[in-house]
């Protein structure tokens, strides 16, 4: 039964010993944390109350403050107490205090002389350098790369890694050269013809062909390369290597009937293969030969096969809808251009009203709507004011037609200027109307 004395020893005994007094990290005692909880809350009315009570630390399972004294006695008790003094092992809060009081924990175990206990392992002791040094020179004739080193030598390759920091320095200590450092020497292959002879005749043995497109197939792609650089063509090289030309024919049997050909153009289509000439030919072998040998065209073929629907023109391309760029600075210009060169309205107004998009993206990327216009080189002041360019085309071309008519000796009636109406739709019409001139 956990009676309060006994609580109170558990307390104080972990407080002695170091451990922690959380009661959700309590464990190795002969009662659980929940056991242990129970008696707190029995006896002192909660776990937080027993230790105060007890020990007389905080809520948080350590005292709130310790002065450098308090921190050097505590570190004093643990040392004697064969604790190892590694940081990792002290609880977190006392670990706080002692960075508090020295600055860290190396500047504490400097000032107060603390050594760690160190533990063994599994009780090998490292191996002396002269064992290994024997291990390497024994196995070192063995060794001819770097990865027979590593397969065959492991424990050297680990020691030498650990203790070293390098894999290799070993091979230094002993005075021995480390595999595979020498550099290979590479000699440079030069395709002369006495070679390219040699090559061609073992590669043409090996084939039984002297076709290029076999011998590429088969590895021999630079002996090919090699031969086409030298005598420029295939062929002119075959000929002044003492060999002769290959062709190679097709095999008659490869060649389809009409009814073959009718036979497998009717399966395809029921097949759901596309009905073009296209589609057929890519799915049926030869069947492009077979069209201009056997029927002299798509047509005989379509009525051959009872006028089937196949489909000879070729595909009408989708009809593409002009999109301006309107990410960059210049896609921007080129849709200014663009508006300009039709007659677009250009003023800030109209922009504003109906091509919104434009100007939120010229104000984005360049800056203003001034700015834009003026970077294609027009004027913002003339822009600003005019509202359709072919109205200003129209009414230059109106003054000009009067002093023609002037010049002649004519006489007119000139019935107002600028009479064609900008409606809001934006309707391009020109100013210039023949029927109000008399």
């Amino acid at each position: 039964m956990l009676t309060k004395d006994v609580l109170d020893e558990i307390i104080k005994r972990r407080y002695d010993e170091g451990k922690t007094l959380s009661i959700e990290r309590i464990d190795g005692e002969m009662y659980s944390k929940w056991q242990i909880r129970d008696a707190a809350c029995k006896f002192y009315g909660g776990w937080a109350d027993a230790r105060n009570e007890v020990v007389g630390v905080s809520k948080y399972g350590h005292k709130p403050d310790m002065s450098k004294e308090e921190v050097i006695a505590e570190l004093r008790r643990l040392q004697a107490q064969g604790h190892s003094m590694k940081s990792g092992d002290f609880e977190p809060w006392f670990y706080r205090r002692i960075v508090k009081a020295f600055g860290g924990y190396t500047q504490a175990k400097k000032e107060l002389g603390i050594t760690q206990n160190r533990k063994s392992g599994s009780g090998n002791k490292a191996r002396e350098v002269a064992e290994i040094l024997a291990k390497l020179r024994k196995v070192y004739p063995e060794i001819k790369t770097k990865g027979d080193y590593h397969s065959k030598a492991r424990r050297v390759y680990d020691y030498s890694r650990r203790y070293y920091g390098d894999a290799y320095k070993i091979f230094e200590i002993a005075g021995l050269e480390v595999p595979g450092s020498k550099k290979r020497e590479r000699t440079p292959t030069y395709w002369t013809d006495e070679k390219i002879r040699n090559e061609l005749k073992l590669a043409v043995e090996k084939c039984g062909s002297t076709s290029s497109c076999k011998l590429r197939g088969e590895g021999y792609r630079r002996l090919v390369e090699a031969v086409i650089r030298r005598y420029s063509t295939w062929n002119a090289g075959l000929v002044a290597l003492g060999y002769e030309v290959a062709y190679e024919y097709r095999d008659p049997s490869d060649n389809l009937t009409k009814e073959e050909t009718k036979e497998k153009v009717l399966n395809a289509l029921a097949r759901g293969i596309k009905p073009t000439r296209g589609a057929l030919e890519k799915e049926i072998k030869g069947l492009k030969r077979s069209i201009d040998a056997n029927f002299g065209g798509i047509d005989e073929l379509k009525k051959y096969c009872g006028f089937c629907a196949i489909n000879d023109k070729p595909s009408e391309e989708a009809s593409k809808t002009y999109r301006p760029n309107l990410t960059t600075p210049e896609g921007i210009k080129r849709e200014i251009i663009r508006m300009w060169y039709v007659g677009a309205p250009l003023n800030y107004a109209y922009v504003k009203e109906k091509r919104r998009h434009v100007l939120d993206a010229a104000n984005k990327q360049i800056g203003s709507w001034r700015k834009a216009v003026e970077s294609i080189g027009l004027n913002y002041g003339d822009v600003s004011v005019i509202t359709n360019v072919l109205s200003e085309c129209g009414t230059s071309f109106e003054d000009l037609f009067a002093k023609i008519l002037t010049e002649l000796g004519y006489e007119y009636i000139r019935e107002g200027e600028g009479v064609s109406e900008v409606v809001p739709e934006f309707t391009l019409k020109p100013d210039f109307i023949l029927p109000n001139w008399r």
